[in-house]
């Protein structure tokens, strides 16, 4: 009676979304009234998929995507960690350049995208680059105070240490110094590394997450279910 399911509509756009010839501006503020609408959908984010294959069928589409957020961040910095990813699967050395430097931008919600983005960059064959990225990071960590980017350099550690578990000490330290650092939302990113690869975990990182993770609030529900996860 309200016109269009608007789930059942915006899937069929995410088929259609790589296929499609039209300005990059015009389909990124349509991504992102797409994203936003669906709420706390589980779903919400897949849109978000759509849109890296499209910009990955273009080689100009992320860096054109990168210049539309750079010039309006306060409305299309949700789109960043995506477009990095999306031009990283092109030239992962520029991208990641760019990661980095908009990990040191004036502007607070480039440099929390910007920073999460640097550990979904695939740097695990070529040491140079993941050197770089760990560098980066580092700095990040040693500068900020905010606690969204202290837990995204939570993530992009780990995530480096993934791809490469030759640096374990230096990932061990750079997570253990943003914990100290980091509040309620640092907590969770470690209590998402806990919950979510405790398989994998050697047991150095364990005893490190387990000594910051008994300051949890009771009340961080969603904390705790990824400690009891991981337990």
């Amino acid at each position: 009676l309200d016109g269009p399911d608007f789930f059942m509509t915006r899937r069929i756009f995410e088929e259609i979304l790589p296929n499609i010839y039209a300005p990059i501006l015009s389909v990124m503020h349509c991504v992102l009234r797409l994203y936003r609408s669906a709420g706390q959908d589980l779903a919400a984010g897949s849109i978000i998929d759509a849109f890296m294959v499209f910009c990955k069928n273009e080689p100009s589409r992320p860096y054109e995507a990168l210049k539309e957020i750079e010039a309006n961040p306060e409305q299309l910095a949700d789109l960043l960690t995506a477009t990095i990813i999306s031009g990283s699967h092109i030239d992962s050395t520029l991208y990641l350049s760019e990661a980095i430097r908009l990990s040191e931008d004036k502007n607070i919600e480039l440099r929390k995208h910007a920073v999460l983005s640097i550990g979904k960059i695939n740097c695990s064959r070529c040491f140079s680059l993941i050197d770089s990225a760990y560098t980066a990071l580092s700095h990040s960590i040693e500068i900020e105070t905010d606690d969204q980017i202290l837990a995204n350099s939570v993530r992009s550690v780990f995530a480096l240490f993934q791809q490469n578990q030759t640096q374990e000490t230096r990932a061990f330290t750079l997570i253990g110094s943003a914990l100290s650092k980091g509040g309620e939302i640092t907590l969770y990113a470690a209590s998402e590394v806990f919950g979510f690869h405790m398989g994998g975990l050697p047991v150095s990182f364990i005893n490190l997450l387990i000594v910051h993770l008994m300051r949890v609030k009771p009340t961080n529900k969603w904390t705790l279910n990824n400690i009891d996860y991981g337990i």
